[in-house]
């Protein structure tokens, strides 16, 4: 077992990469919860065991020398992976972290939870939302809710629910639409890069993607859904995403379109998985087995 250098100590190793991140004795200082006195000696006694100067000073200022940015860039990931060695060892037993995307827990997620948590009260659920579509289980995740238009993203995945996307306006929009040769001159809402999803659909209904009025853009479902809502025209989006809408009447189903399935949302449980991985999981799929009722 390698051991460290006489003299480097690793609080001084976490100081001087504190430093190195913010280029500020005084920011680092902060994020360390220490004193600027504090940092300043931890960062000396460290360039004096390695016989280096790792950092330039200069009034409240410090800039990296060549083997200073050297050390920072092969010391932050081994204390990446010391953080999260030791936020494993000390997890919560009942804590569940979820990673799903901003509008899946806002529309789907987040209004069933409250069941989760009466069958459940022990566990806790902690819930981190991303726009980023590209499907990810990270170290810190126990379960992970990801989409996809192709096949399995992970060895791991299990299929939850298919994305059926229907076209949806505010009652007033779909009144003044007959079918879908009305739709190549309303306004639409888009809410995905490169809008492959309108792209797919005017392939299926044989229209000319190049004539759609593609009038707003959003970067989540959620904002355009939204912008249906207030009448601002006509939203491709997830049924599910959309069925409290529909309920109440805010949002109608165009006249003459039919749902179309473009992927599949998968949930990815964490190789070792916990008990309440467990439990979540078995609730997931009851609820989605009533969503289809």
């Amino acid at each position: 077992m390698q051991r460290l250098p006489a003299g480097v100590s690793l609080n001084a190793v976490r100081a001087f990469d504190a430093v190195a991140r913010s280029e500020s004795i005084k920011l680092a200082a902060e994020a360390l919860f220490v004193t600027s006195g504090a940092v300043s000696h931890q960062l000396k006694q460290l360039e004096q065991a390695l016989g280096v100067l790792l950092v330039h000073r200069s009034n409240n200022a410090v800039t990296l020398t060549q083997e200073g940015r050297a050390f920072a860039a092969a010391i932050g990931p081994a204390l990446e992976t010391i953080a999260q060695a030791a936020h494993r060892l000390t997890r919560d037993a009942n804590g569940l972290d979820m990673h799903v995307s901003a509008t899946l827990a806002m529309r789907w997620l987040i209004p069933r939870l409250d069941g989760f948590r009466e069958q459940n009260p022990a566990i806790r659920v902690r819930l981190e939302t991303t726009n980023d579509p590209a499907p990810h289980l990270q170290d810190d995740i126990d379960l992970a809710i990801v989409y996809t238009r192709g096949p399995s993203p992970h060895r791991l995945a299990q299929p939850l629910f298919a994305d059926w996307c229907g076209l949806y306006g505010a009652p007033e929009i779909a009144a003044a639409a007959r079918g879908i040769g009305d739709l190549v001159t309303a306004p639409l809402i888009a809410a995905t890069q490169d809008d492959w999803d309108w792209q797919l659909w005017a392939l299926a209904n044989k229209l000319d993607f190049a004539q759609l009025n593609l009038r707003h853009r959003f970067d989540i479902d959620d904002a355009a859904i939204a912008a249906a809502q207030a009448g601002m025209g006509v939203v491709l989006a997830p049924e599910i995403f959309v069925r409290r809408e529909c309920e109440t009447g805010t949002l109608v189903a165009m006249p003459g379109t039919s749902a179309m399935r473009f992927g599949t949302y998968w949930v990815i449980p964490a190789p070792t998985a916990r008990r309440p991985v467990e439990i979540m999981l078995a609730w997931l799929r009851e609820v989605v087995g009533q969503d289809a009722l």
